[in-house]
């Protein structure tokens, strides 16, 4: 993986998405000496998650639980915002309270 830092970057930065999207080379950005973030090819991205989708499963099934669907109890939101209403505001019935949906 190549380290630059982030004041460096600054000026090749379009050198470096290229060489991170095309050459699927991992590229770190460094904040002081320490790696803030990372660059790397939506390709190279999606087989990590895809790597990490797989692991998942095959804990899960190791665990007993082969329904790939979360245990109960546990909820997912449809965004990652907080659920909050304007104080003494009621909910609406029929009306979500994620503008995702």
């Amino acid at each position: 993986m190549t380290e630059i830092a982030i004041s460096a970057a600054r000026s090749q930065l379009g050198d470096l998405v290229r060489r991170a999207a095309h050459g699927r080379e991992r590229i770190a950005l460094t904040d002081h000496g320490h790696v803030a973030a990372v660059m790397v090819s939506p390709q190279v991205l999606e087989d990590y998650e895809d790597s990490l989708a797989i692991l998942q499963y095959e804990l899960r099934k190791a665990q007993g639980d082969n329904s790939g669907r979360k245990k109960a109890g546990r909820t997912e939101r449809c965004c990652s915002f907080p659920e909050r209403r304007p104080r003494g505001a009621k909910e609406r019935p029929g009306r979500s309270r994620c503008s995702r949906r």
